[in-house]
């Protein structure tokens, strides 16, 4: 038998690793994302937590739960069935147009199909109602977003509060207003920003990737430290989740060559193929999770006070009796 040096498969095990990370559409990393994806949109979302917050009961937060799991087995299913029924058309109609395939604009096959195939009226129908549903989704992040801030951000870190204002003066109150539309009108504009160079950003699977998972990643990783962890404070948590953005981010650019070169920073990444879009949310996790739990190590908690959402974690929450008043 031949005899092969530990360092020499070792740098082979991660070459091929590190090569893996460029192929566009790696199972594996289909696998990651989709799972990144739908834990922390059952755990840590922010519309999944105003759920649970409003439910009067136990029962109510797991029906709540229950539905929205059956909700998202049928829209998905849906959607397969969709895509299976488009790609039966154009196998009948010949292939997709020479014009899509070669301009790589996959995002042009629906318009395409409902511009050709469907009767007058509906395709009006269907563009009204993707523009309500986009519209929807629109303000209610902008308005979790600007709670997100106005909480996490505003009261706790920058007021140094623990706990919101049962009583807050009518000064603070105006105040308040203020910033929560300061931050609206950002989070507003960063939006514009973004529609208006998302043709840089790829596909609409690729920006799903890239915007969407790139943060939920990160939010993922902070709730694992929450919820498993004993050691992690505030400190740590926040700590590890800006960090784990930023891997995200990085990525992010990472995968969006055309946008690189826009902007004149291709030069800040490593060079050859891009690394695929399906990777900013696995990034992010792992990222914000890792260096979270070091933070935690090296720097302990040493007040009291940091150590009351220990009560919260996992392992404590499920010894507690479900009891319903």
């Amino acid at each position: 038998t031949s005899y092969q040096n530990p360092v020499s498969e070792a740098s082979s095990f991660f070459g091929k690793a590190y090569g893996y990370l460029f192929i566009p559409l790696p199972i594996l990393g289909f696998f990651w994302a989709g799972l990144l994806s739908r834990i922390t949109t059952y755990t840590s979302d922010q519309v999944m937590v105003q759920r649970f917050q409003t439910s009067k009961t136990i029962r109510d937060a797991r029906s709540g739960f229950v539905i929205t799991a059956i909700g998202d087995v049928i829209w998905m299913t849906v959607l397969i069935f969709v895509g299976v029924a488009l790609f039966t058309y154009f196998e009948q109609q010949g292939g997709i147009p020479s014009w899509i395939r070669e301009g790589n604009s996959e995002d042009q096959i629906f318009p395409y199909f409902m511009g050709a195939v469907f009767p007058a009226g509906l395709t009006g129908l269907v563009i009204a109602a993707i523009f309500a549903a986009s519209l929807s989704s629109i303000d209610s992040a902008i308005n979790s977003l600007t709670s997100v801030a106005m909480v996490d951000f505003y009261q706790r870190i920058y007021k140094g509060r623990r706990r919101e204002e049962t009583n807050p003066s009518e000064e603070e109150q105006r105040r308040q207003v203020r910033v929560s539309r300061t931050i609206t009108l950002i989070i507003g504009a960063i939006g514009i920003f973004l529609s208006c160079n998302v043709s840089r950003l790829g596909t609409i699977l690729e920006i799903a990737n890239k915007l969407i998972n790139g943060f939920t990643g990160p939010i993922l990783g902070i709730f694992f430290m929450g919820m498993f962890t004993k050691s992690v404070n505030a400190r740590s948590a926040l700590v590890g989740g800006i960090c784990g953005t930023l891997m995200a981010i990085y990525v992010m650019f990472w995968s969006s060559p055309q946008l690189l070169a826009d902007m004149g920073i291709a030069g800040l990444f490593p060079g050859g193929e891009p690394i695929s879009s399906i990777w900013p949310s696995t990034f992010g996790f792992f990222g914000s999770l890792l260096i979270g739990l070091g933070v935690s190590f090296l720097f302990p908690a040493t007040e009291p006070e940091e150590a009351q959402g220990e009560e919260w974690n996992w392992f404590s929450v499920t010894r507690t009796p479900l009891v319903e008043d």
